[in-house]
């Protein structure tokens, strides 16, 4: 046992982690929405898919994937990035579209959850 005392102020306009004492282990649980912003996320993947024809399998396969990739308990940025630039190059009537869906302000809390650094990449990559 430790006789070690911290005393602690914090103040002002913050946010993130703070961790004060000795071997402490800090987790990030995965940020959950809320019923309406699930919905409303689910409904921007349903427009999207909405937009695409009957055959287009490939597309349908890269908007399944973006989903997975904006959903995981960390999104994948690169996966993202990736997306978008396929779609930019092989659907381009669709590019702003996916663009859209991936700058909408619930991608960007699950994003934020998930770190400032990835936060921070997120806003390098897509200007977010």
């Amino acid at each position: 046992m430790s006789d070690n005392r911290f005393r602690l102020r914090v103040g002002g306009d913050i946010s993130g982690n703070v961790v004060v004492g000795d071997n402490n282990a800090v987790t990030n649980a995965p940020v959950r929405l809320d019923a309406r912003e699930a919905e409303d996320l689910a409904a921007l993947f349903a427009r999207l898919r909405a937009q695409l024809g009957e055959d287009d399998d490939a597309a349908r396969a890269k908007v399944d994937e973006l989903e997975e990739a904006i959903t995981d308990d960390e999104p994948d940025l690169a996966t993202m990035e990736s997306i978008r630039n396929w779609f930019g190059r092989k659907m381009p009537r669709l590019a702003a579209s996916v663009s859209e869906l991936i700058l909408n302000p619930i991608v960007a809390k699950l994003v934020g959850a998930a770190g400032a650094g990835l936060a921070a990449e997120f806003t390098r990559r897509f200007g977010g």
